[in-house]
């Protein structure tokens, strides 16, 4: 596959680092969402796969045979090859893909918008669909106001224009407070936590009501302290599951500078770039 946008998450750099370091088997290629064209098959592929444009995922192939293949949830094989991880990624101008796993894109949607529905788009509207289906099991249906947290004009902005009622500026607010005086006292009906920060999955047990639900969409280190325990969720009765984008397009040597901004944490959206021609 020839790429034309790959995306670049903050997973990137941590893997770039485990790679350079040797912890365990990740590529110094990093990237691993990605859009391109098919200019050569290999054995056994289909020849009306030559010249689509297809999308290249987080999983590289799964096994095909274990239990939880043969349900249909490759996506948790525990013999999955990643990309980025175990096969180079996608930040590169030449990629080699699994055809059985690559995603047919659409011929109306440009690829820097479906760059990032291959991993975190399909993460939140995995998301999205798990809290309505706990919605439905426990009450019949309402409007019910949404709020984000996050820090910043332009997130504020953003989030707004997106669709939130309200933004809650963790820097300048005390979220508690703030989420009890939107819902008037009683809390979020739920949280969904998308940032991989210790602080997120704090805040989350404390701004929900009971009988709420978190839903945990980004990846916290495993030396995390997380102060959500059985306890809680059986006394609140809390429910814990697991789970159109905003796009900035960048230039390829842009790279570097992307990074800094992920380690500052002043990405708003998503960063999709360009791969040279």
């Amino acid at each position: 596959m020839r790429s034309s946008a790959g995306l670049v998450t903050y997973q990137c750099p941590l893997h770039l680092l485990r790679a350079l370091y040797g912890y365990g088997p990740y590529q110094t290629v990093v990237g691993h969402e990605g859009v391109g064209t098919v200019v050569k098959l290999g054995p056994g592929v289909q020849d009306d796969f030559l010249h689509q444009r297809v999308g290249v995922k987080w999983v590289y192939s799964a096994c095909g045979e274990c239990a939880i293949c043969r349900k249909g949830f490759e996506n948790n094989c525990p013999n999955q090859i990643n990309t980025g991880r175990h096969v180079a990624g996608t930040l590169q101008q030449y990629v080699v893909a699994d055809a059985r796993y690559v995603t047919p894109i659409p011929a109306d949607l440009p690829s820097e918008t479906a760059a990032p529905l291959l991993c975190a788009g399909l993460t939140m509207a995995g998301a999205v669909s798990k809290l309505r289906d706990l919605e439905a099991d426990r009450a019949p249906p309402r409007q019910t106001p949404s709020y984000r947290r996050g820090f910043g004009e332009a997130k504020r902005k953003l989030s707004l224009e997106s669709g939130a009622d309200h933004f809650v500026d963790y820097r300048e607010e005390n979220v508690e407070e703030r989420v009890k005086a939107i819902t008037e006292g009683e809390g979020a009906a739920a949280a969904l936590v998308v940032p991989a920060s210790e602080e997120a999955f704090a805040v989350a047990p404390r701004v929900v009501r009971n009988m709420g639900a978190i839903l945990t969409i980004g990846l916290p280190r495993n030396d995390y302290e997380i102060p959500l325990s059985a306890s809680l969720c059986s006394a609140r009765s809390l429910t814990v599951a697991g789970v159109a984008t905003a796009v900035e397009v960048a230039n390829f040597e842009d790279i570097p500078d992307i990074f800094e901004k992920l380690k500052t944490g002043s990405i708003v959206g998503r960063i999709v770039v360009k791969i040279p021609q």
